[in-house]
């Protein structure tokens, strides 16, 4: 390529010395400059067309290993074996699902036990009330009926929180039904 640009030149200094001097000469010169420009222009194409011509090869040997790498018997068994590791997945999910319900009813079940022991207590200090006011002790009849009021706010607590989980254990009662039947319908896809 050097060495066809240092003609370009030489011609074309050639031609316009020729020019210069005057001469009537048909300036061949001129037109061998830019013949061998576009020469040196089409080296440089050639080059490009080279270098993409290589990069093509490359790509298409690339994808002939990758093509020749794919046996349809390990691609198969590559899926069964990330299909398996979803469904593992999944029953995990279901699981954690499962014991977070068991928990919310453990919980559940502990707040209507307080409930109802709250219950009793406000119930048995409304009565010592009653028995004190009857005895004519008044303070004591009062502090009874305080401890009563004391355990009316939490039996009522309580009762809130027994409606609260019954709405959470609904919810996840719901949840740990549709992730069973995504797991069934995984387990049957994959049989």
């Amino acid at each position: 390529l050097e060495a066809v640009v240092a003609l370009a030149v030489a011609a074309r200094s050639a031609a316009a010395s020729a020019e210069a001097a005057g001469d009537r000469v048909e300036v061949r010169g001129k037109r061998l400059a830019e013949w061998i420009t576009t020469r040196a222009k089409e080296t440089n194409v050639a080059q490009t067309t080279i270098l993409g011509r290589i990069g093509q090869l490359v790509r298409a040997n690339i994808n002939a290993m990758l093509d020749s790498a794919e046996d349809p018997e390990r691609m198969l068994d590559q899926l069964v074996r990330d299909f398996t590791n979803n469904i593992a997945e999944a029953e995990e999910a279901v699981a954690q699902t499962v014991g977070n319900l068991r928990l919310l009813e453990d919980d559940h079940r502990e707040a209507q036990q307080a409930q109802v022991e709250w219950g009793d207590k406000a119930r048995a200090a409304a009565a010592k009330a009653d028995e004190a006011r009857a005895g004519g002790n008044t303070a004591e009849a009062e502090r009874f009926d305080e401890l009563a009021k004391i355990a009316i706010r939490r039996q009522i607590s309580f009762e809130e929180q027994v409606r609260t989980f019954e709405t959470q254990i609904a919810q996840q009662t719901e949840l740990t039904d549709r992730l069973k039947d995504g797991l069934n319908k995984l387990r049957a896809k994959r049989e």
